[in-house]
C-alpha cells in the first residue's frame, strides 16, 4: 500500500468489494425505466384501434388474396 491510502488491508481470505455503480448510471437507468413505464401505461390506458383493419382500412382484401381464392395465378 502506498502512503496516503485510506483503505484498510484485507485478510488473505477476504476479497475487496468493487466500487458501486456511478450515480450517472443510476440516474440514466431510472429515467429509462420511467420512460418505459409511461409508454406501457399510455398503451394500456389510451388503447386505440389496433388490429388488422387499422392499416388496410378493412374494406377490401388485397388483389393477390382475391386471385388466390379464385385460383388465378398472377
Amino acid at each position: 500500500m502506498a502512503p496516503g491510502d485510506n483503505q484498510t488491508p484485507t485478510a488473505s481470505g477476504e476479497h475487496e468489494m468493487p466500487p458501486g455503480m456511478p450515480s450517472w448510471v443510476k440516474l440514466l437507468l431510472g429515467a429509462l425505466l420511467a420512460v418505459i413505464v409511461l409508454a406501457v401505461l399510455a398503451m394500456i390506458l389510451l388503447g386505440g384501434e389496433h388490429g388488422p383493419g387499422r392499416h388496410g382500412g378493412g374494406m377490401h382484401s388485397a388483389p393477390a388474396a382475391e386471385a388466390a381464392i379464385r385460383g388465378i395465378s398472377l
